[in-house]
């Protein structure tokens, strides 16, 4: 006879030896004990190895786990298919050990963030042209530039104080100011105008001036 057991993870120490004993009673009406064949059982533990955003607590990659034998080491890793761009805070301090229990690890990781370059009217305080946005990793640098080309009839105030740094753990905007510009040699029709007649009546009067002294 055959009788199966499972033995429970929670017992420390491995392997465990199969005590049990069986009692029959012959057909004589007497009664025997017998132990039952010696066997060991060895424990095993899971060990199972999280990715997790540490800002929202949410997975960004599949849980793996593994299971050991009682007192054997094992060693965890990084996921490969953590989402781009995102930063281990640490190693877990439990990382890699010896299994006497199950193990849960967890890895913890910065997002990204955003930093979104606008171009604006200084006066108006509008948009002159689209903004530019990218994410960063925390903790490296980032750097944004003016428009390549000033828009028509404006020009760049001053480089903002933040257009370069290092990225935080914030999104970040840098606003760069424009202002018109007047450019004389736009003055307009009856700006002209009026400069014309001012000069035209000029130069009449001196001629006029001259003829009335030769006489």
């Amino acid at each position: 006879m055959t009788v199966k057991a499972t033995v429970k993870s929670t017992i420390t120490g491995s392997p465990v030896q199969n005590l049990a004993q069986t009692s029959y009673t012959p057909v004589d009406g007497s009664e025997t004990t017998l132990p039952s064949d010696p066997v060991e059982t060895k424990i095993y533990h899971t060990v199972v190895t999280k990715h997790i955003n540490d800002e929202t607590g949410e997975e960004i990659a599949d849980p793996t786990s593994e299971d050991y034998e009682h007192g054997k080491s094992y060693d965890t890793d990084e996921s490969d298919d953590v989402p781009e761009k995102f930063v281990l805070v640490k190693i877990p301090d439990n990382a890699s050990g010896t299994v006497n229990q199950d193990i849960e690890v967890i890895y913890r990781y910065l997002p990204p963030k955003k930093v979104t370059a606008r171009y604006i009217d200084d006066e108006t305080g509008k948009p002159i042209s689209d903004p530019i946005s990218g994410e960063y990793p925390q903790g490296d640098d980032y750097e944004t530039i003016p428009l390549p080309d000033d828009p028509k009839g404006y020009k760049l105030v001053k480089m903002p104080d933040n257009a370069k740094g290092v990225m935080g753990n914030k999104d970040i905007e840098v606003i760069y100011r424009y202002r018109k510009v007047k450019n004389p040699n736009t003055a307009d029709v009856s700006t002209k105008a009026f400069i014309g007649v001012i000069i035209t009546s000029v130069m009449g009067g001196g001629l006029f001036f001259g003829l009335k002294r030769r006489r």
